[in-house]
């Protein structure tokens, strides 16, 4: 006797159809799986998620635990402990320098007077402590630290990094009327402007490599030159303190992002290092945001830095984490998150807007970054994940951990975030 289904033809044909049919389905299937991790792998590259993260961010002046004044205070007294201690900030050991990332290493010891200690000086200055406070005691330390009893720079300030910490004379001065602080923002001025120029005219980050043009240094002296500039009617400082934003402009940029590399090569045309190390571009954003600051309202190169800056920001909004942080190297998405270089941006943002030279709807930008750089801070008040120590072009730390170039820029934006709420509060009762 046959069984039922042999021999069946048309009992074939369905299975057949049926195997076709699940066949079909299957590469079906596989293809759409293909497509959607496609697009999946393209949106994160072109980090569509980051962007739609931003967006639902908390817009700017909306209030909430991370600006208590009891963590304010936290980070202002770990700041002013910092800053009495004045450790020297060590170097992690690379090799294979080539002569262009060997810059940051001449003229550079491991001393206690360096950039990384004048932007702790600069946020408590920020936090304008009352003038019998500790935090008020530590900045008057550190400026003897820095001058003699005449005003004169102590014999330390050799390099131009050493000379950020001109921007805290000037805030002791305005703050006190003492003729120490002004003597030692007029003998550093004088000094800076002493110093050789190259074939642009202005001051190269090492006086050893005229040719050779630094990103940092924009934000360490170019606020100090035209500030000292405008209030002492020294056209020289201020033209100065201009004309080096001006040149790195012209030549030190990404065109097409507004980033800064981190150097340039007069003498080669050439541009050196990435266009996305974050602490470089907060460097760049801090020099435009204290030229913008402190220019006269008519002075012609406002447009032009507001214009900067603004370029940099639409960039750097694309690639701002949900969080509010921003990694070392912006448009990587799996490098290390850097608070140093978001507080640095946040600062320049409160600190454009407040001077009225650009949009206000940037101070989401901003406070987005303090609530990211607070999340990342110990109970103490301590910042921590920032990049280490720079030791060249191209060459840059490994390690992420608490650092001077963190904390001071993490207390001067949190001082202008609640400057500003405070302002708006009286405003509205």
């Amino acid at each position: 006797m046959n069984s039922p289904n042999k021999n069946n033809p048309s009992e074939e044909n369905c299975r057949s159809h049926a195997s076709d049919n699940c066949c079909g389905k299957f590469w079906r299937a596989l293809f759409i799986i293909f497509v959607l991790l496609t697009t999946f792998l393209a949106a994160y590259e072109a980090r569509l998620f980051e962007r739609i993260a931003t967006r639902s961010e908390l817009p700017a002046g909306t209030l909430d635990g991370n600006f208590s004044d009891n963590n304010f205070n936290l980070l202002l007294k770990q700041t002013v402990a910092d800053l009495n201690q004045l450790k020297p900030l060590s170097r992690a050991e690379t090799s294979d320098y080539g002569p262009l990332e060997k810059l940051f290493r001449e003229g550079f010891e491991k001393r206690k007077l360096n950039p990384s200690h004048a932007l702790l000086a600069i946020g408590i200055a920020a936090s304008q402590p009352a003038t019998n406070s500790p935090a008020f005691a530590a900045l008057e330390k550190y400026c003897a630290r820095n001058v003699t009893a005449d005003g004169t720079p102590v014999s330390d300030l050799r390099v131009i990094d050493d000379f950020t910490a001109g921007e805290v004379f000037l805030e002791m001065y305005q703050r006190t009327g003492k003729d120490f602080y002004r003597l030692g923002a007029q003998k550093m001025a004088r000094r800076l402007l002493a110093y050789p120029t190259n074939k642009l005219g202005t001051l190269s980050y090492r006086v050893e490599h005229p040719d050779v043009l630094m990103v940092d240094d924009k934000g360490m002296i170019c606020g100090f030159l035209i500030r000292y500039g405008a209030e002492f009617g020294d056209a020289e400082a201020l033209n100065l303190g201009v004309r080096q934003l001006r040149i790195f402009l012209q030549h030190g940029l990404n065109e097409s992002t507004g980033l800064p590399y981190h150097a340039y090569d007069l003498n080669l045309d050439r541009k050196f290092g990435p266009d996305t190390w974050l602490r470089g571009t907060g460097w760049l954003a801090m020099g435009l945001a204290d030229a913008l600051a402190y220019l006269p309202k008519d002075h012609e190169a406002r447009a032009e830095f507001a214009a900067a800056l603004t370029k940099m920001l639409e960039t750097l909004r694309t690639y701002q984490e949900s969080d509010g942080c921003w990694r070392w190297d912006v448009n990587n998405p799996v490098a290390e998150l850097d608070t140093s270089g978001t507080a640095m941006i946040g600062y320049a943002v409160e600190k454009a807007v407040q001077a009225s030279a650009i949009d206000s709807s940037w101070q989401t930008l901003s406070e987005n970054a303090l609530r990211g750089v607070l999340r990342h801070a110990h109970p103490n008040g301590l910042v921590d994940q920032a990049l280490g120590e720079c030791n060249g072009v191209g060459h840059y730390a490994k390690s992420f951990k608490p650092s001077n170039y963190a904390q001071g820029p993490a207390l001067a934006l949190f001082a202008l975030v609640q400057q500003r709420h405070a302002s708006q509060s009286q405003t509205t009762r």
